[in-house]
């Protein structure tokens, strides 16, 4: 896990969580595991559905404690830069790490996995395109392993979603797991605030009213991309991890194919960042990826499997796609494969 609660400075005698996201929650529940208590989360809503014992304050109620005496774990995979840019406005140059955990079932199956087959991974290295993407993947895998957090400091690359090998200008644009809207922006500025047409995929309705009151000009469907018609159980929080499953004491949403509903339209973009659900998703956009074969951007790092099961899938629907990979945080999260459509 690399981390040494033993070296940090006895000047600092509070500890806090910096993220109150699924990555912060796993980094809280390992220090519990360490018996290493946490005084306190820092996250900018406060009001979000508390699963820590410890309290929730802003950034602005940090503002006004003693920062020496508090050591600060960054702990969200997203935003990791953002959360620094605020600790250094906050005059903190000192006391804080970027810090996060790989899940305890992903690190068993992974090391299961390789040691009964040591060259499990070889078909995905050989289908990936660029040095990046093969370094970028043994990386993942033997930071899985080790646990070594520092193997994967220096895959981080930014701007998730739209790199530089991917096209200028796209005319439709899916976005499963749209959350509030954070991706179209990023989308939106990378097409220079011109774009056609944008339809967003999102179960939670709390999301879903900040997202139409964000940008009412386009397409919002409210339900989860999947790959049959279905009611399903999920986890509504109103946050990015929103998710199906098994349990039926949880709310009920729509589960839809892709192809199912828009089949008919222009799509050459398709993101997905929905927890887990993604081969499902992809399963129900078949139609749509062998017809228009667009440029796909899909997570791989919720489910050991989605690693090797994702872009085999993909390249059996389309064997002229060109796979990339990428790593977008530094921790465990936020890996995303990308398959472009180099035949147009």
């Amino acid at each position: 896990m690399n981390l040494k609660i033993d070296n940090i400075p006895k000047n600092y005698n509070q500890i806090a969580i910096w993220g109150a996201g699924l990555t912060g929650l796993e980094v809280y529940r390992y220090f519990k595991e360490i018996n290493t208590s946490v005084d306190f989360i820092i996250d900018s809503k406060v009001t979000a559905n508390n699963k820590f014992d410890a309290p929730i304050i802003s950034p602005a109620k940090l503002a006004t404690l003693n920062l020496d005496e508090i050591y600060i774990f960054v702990s969200s995979n997203a935003y990791d830069n953002e959360i620094v840019s605020q600790i250094h406005a906050l005059g903190k140059h000192s006391g804080y790490e970027i810090f996060s955990v790989c899940p305890k079932e992903i690190h068993e199956k992974t090391k299961n996995l390789l040691q009964s087959q040591p060259n499990f991974y070889q078909p995905i290295v050989n289908l990936l395109d660029d040095t990046i993407s093969k370094k970028t993947l043994l990386k993942i895998i033997d930071y899985r392993v080790t646990l070594n957090s520092d193997l994967i400091h220096d895959i981080h690359v930014n701007n998730q979603y739209f790199q530089p090998f991917m096209k200028d200008t796209y005319d439709g644009f899916i976005d499963c797991g749209a959350y509030d809207g954070d991706t179209i922006e990023s989308f939106v500025k990378f097409q220079n605030f011109s774009y056609k047409n944008i339809y967003a995929i999102e179960p939670d309705l709390q999301n879903v009213q900040k997202l139409k009151e964000k940008y009412p000009d386009i397409q919002t469907f409210t339900l989860a991309a999947w790959d049959k018609n279905e009611i399903l159980n999920f986890d509504l929080n109103g946050s990015a991890s929103g998710k199906v499953v098994d349990t039926s004491t949880t709310s009920n949403v729509q589960g839809d194919r892709l192809d199912n509903i828009l089949l008919s339209e222009k799509v050459d973009l398709i993101k997905m960042d929905i927890e887990g659900a993604e081969l499902k998703a992809l399963e129900g956009c078949k139609e749509i990826i062998k017809q228009q074969q667009p440029d796909l951007a899909i997570c791989v790092y919720h489910k050991v499997e989605d690693l090797h099961e994702i872009p085999l899938f993909i390249h059996d629907l389309n064997p002229n796609y060109t796979f990339y990979l990428r790593h977008h945080s530094r921790g465990h999260g936020e890996t995303v494969l990308y398959a472009i459509n180099t035949t147009n």
